[in-house]
């Protein structure tokens, strides 16, 4: 029997690990206290990852403690390891920088390309991902914030240009050449 004005209290059951950033079903996911929570148990059961998420650099937060530690969840699989977790940690999952480049003039299909997170960024990719030349592309201007430099097509011959990601690539008409006859009776290009 309870005397009026008793606390009851219930010991813990489950604990919680917070999921959020680039994640499915973000939010708190709960753990009875006789399970161990290993983080890919815990991103599997909160939906998984996004296309956009950051594999590489998952964050892991003790609120206990001002640390935290990133975790790279490729090589977290590729090793056959788990990463045990705590209750109250907190995991977050950032989205991947976007990798991308502008490309105008002659090309194919100009406008903006995106590249993987694992795709190197180069001049050559970025004028195949757009379909390619035009039969009248001449120079190619690169421009990446106040830097200006200007490639020939031939250059890519000889081996692959990288550009950063925001670059704008304008490939340039090339310029007519005409040769100009001059004669006494008849004259022109």
């Amino acid at each position: 029997m309870l005397d009026p004005g008793s606390i009851v209290m219930f010991p813990d059951f489950e604990r919680d690990i917070h999921v959020f950033g680039a994640i499915r079903h973000p939010g708190p996911i709960s753990f009875p206290l006789d399970k161990e929570p290993d983080l890919i148990t815990v991103i599997s059961m909160a939906g998984g990852l996004l296309d956009a998420a950051n594999s590489s650099a998952i964050r892991i937060i003790d609120t206990t403690t001002p640390s935290g530690r990133d975790v790279d969840l490729q090589a977290l699989i590729d090793s056959n390891s788990t990463m045990p977790l705590k209750g109250g940690e907190l995991i977050y999952v950032p989205e991947r920088e976007a990798v991308f480049a502008y490309v105008l003039g002659e090309v194919r299909n100009p406008g903006i390309k995106i590249f993987d997170e694992y795709e190197e960024l180069t001049l050559e990719r970025l004028i195949s991902k757009a379909g390619g030349f035009t039969q009248d592309a001449g120079a190619i201007r690169v421009r990446h914030g106040d830097s200006v430099a200007d490639v020939m097509p031939e250059q890519l011959l000889s081996g692959d240009y990288n550009i950063r990601s925001g670059a704008v690539v304008n490939v340039l008409r090339a310029q007519e050449r005409y040769v100009y006859v001059v004669s006494q009776t008849d004259g022109g290009r």
